[in-house]
């Protein structure tokens, strides 16, 4: 689980591209349900009006950091404004000349002009004052970019630093703020390039990687392919969560025979056959060794289920699994009460005492274990053999009749407990 939980997933769209992600991505994606979209759309919107020296470190211009993008933006009121002037050659109070060298080179490029063609198109506050440049009522679509994979190139990683100082700026700044995490997931995702893509971004186009199926392989070669939502829930596992897990699964070793043979779900076997079968054979190498007669002979179980657990144990497939089990498991008692029978007296030792219904202050499965713990048994059937049967709420028809007609003892609750404790019938 750690191992996943570290890992990168990888899924294939549609469109043929590729989208890899680690994991606390792909649980973001899951969890882009309609209402969270809204909040990415509003988000958007809301950066729309930022200042315009944060939309200038946004635009990426070489030698354009915070210090000088505050001094342009505090000498023009709008871009259009900064862009005339510097391609006039208008010197800029406390920005340097290769900076302002840059800016010129930056906004020739036909595809830095496309850039601001896009912030116009979706309404992006270019300065303070109306624009005086031209308004795109509307661009050509793009194609879908190329997802960037697990490894960053420096240029990538440049580019989605911008990305979030823009979109996800510091809490102190005290903006409706995207998130660098969801960020992070529009650029790994290839939904969005550079910050002005953003305002353009198609919501929908998250509902295909957020339905796919997404894949791992481990360095054993083991391959993983889970769904968005199921990728989520490795990532809610803390530290601690995994630590008090294997502490779980080292307990579980220490089950009795018989909650192991219910843990192998064999069919027919409820608990209660499973209690008589731990009883009677002691260990899980006996148990699987045994022939069909053999299993049949153990009062309460029967032809039905003898050939039932017959067939679960010759299945190669079924020895794999026990081939498989620890240890501990494999060296199971007999019974999960031993150790607190030898402290509680053995008043029903030599008692076969069969329980039909609910009996109050008990489990289904505790009132046999009570039974066992005092050294009686406890079938899941009426028989001759059978001590007394112990009638609580709802009990069944068949074993009261049965039980009546061997002339067995019926106890209610009350005598019952008179039992375990002095070991007399009443």
């Amino acid at each position: 689980l750690r191992t996943l939980k570290g890992a990168s997933w990888k899924s294939a769209l549609d469109d043929g591209r590729t989208v890899t992600l680690e994991t606390a991505l792909v649980a973001a994606l899951s969890q882009l349900n309609s209402e969270r979209c809204l909040e990415i759309s509003a988000a958007i919107d809301h950066l729309k009006q930022r200042p315009l020296a944060d939309l200038l470190v946004g635009l990426k211009v070489d030698g354009v950091g915070a210090a000088t993008a505050e001094a342009l933006a505090q000498s023009f009121q709008h871009l259009d404004d900064m862009i005339e002037a510097v391609g006039k050659g208008v010197r800029v109070e406390g920005v340097k000349p290769a900076a302002v060298e840059a800016i010129k080179t930056f906004f020739a490029s036909p595809t830095n002009q496309r850039s601001i063609q896009k912030l116009r198109a979706a309404g992006v506050s270019l300065g303070s004052k109306a624009s005086s440049g031209p308004h795109e009522a509307s661009l050509a679509k793009e194609a879908p970019r190329v997802p960037p994979g697990s490894e960053l190139s420096p240029g990538q990683d440049q580019d989605l630093r911008r990305i979030i100082r823009f979109a996800a700026p510091k809490p102190a700044q005290k903006v409706q703020s995207l998130g660098e995490q969801r960020a992070r997931l529009l650029y790994q995702l290839g939904l969005i390039g550079n910050f002005s893509d953003l305002f353009s971004l198609e919501l929908e186009l998250l509902d295909p990687p957020r339905e796919a199926m997404w894949t791992t392989t481990l360095g054993d070669g083991r391959a993983f392919t889970l769904k968005a939502d199921e990728v989520a829930q490795l990532a809610t596992f803390a530290e601690l969560s995994l630590s008090n897990l294997e502490k779980a699964i080292e307990a579980s070793k220490e089950q009795s025979l018989a909650r192991l043979l219910v843990g192998l779900n064999i069919r027919h076997l409820g608990d209660t056959y499973c209690e008589i079968l731990a009883d009677a054979f002691g260990d899980l190498d006996r148990i699987m060794k045994a022939k069909e007669d053999e299993l049949a002979e153990v009062e309460g179980i029967g032809p039905i289920i003898a050939a039932s657990v017959n067939e679960f144990f010759d299945r190669k497939e079924n020895q794999e699994i026990i081939r498989k089990l620890p240890k501990e498991l494999l060296e199971a008692s007999s019974s999960d009460t031993e150790t607190d029978a030898e402290s509680l007296p053995q008043t029903l030792e030599g008692m076969t005492i069969v329980v039909t219904g609910g009996v109050e202050g008990y489990t289904r499965d505790g009132v046999g274990a009570a039974i066992k713990a005092r050294g009686g048994k406890s079938p899941g059937s009426v028989s001759s053999k059978t001590t007394a049967l112990v009638v609580g709420e709802n009990p069944g028809a068949s074993k009261l009749e049965k039980a009546e007609k061997l002339g067995i003892p019926i106890l209610d609750e009350a005598q019952f407990q008179e039992l375990m404790e002095t070991g007399k019938l009443p």
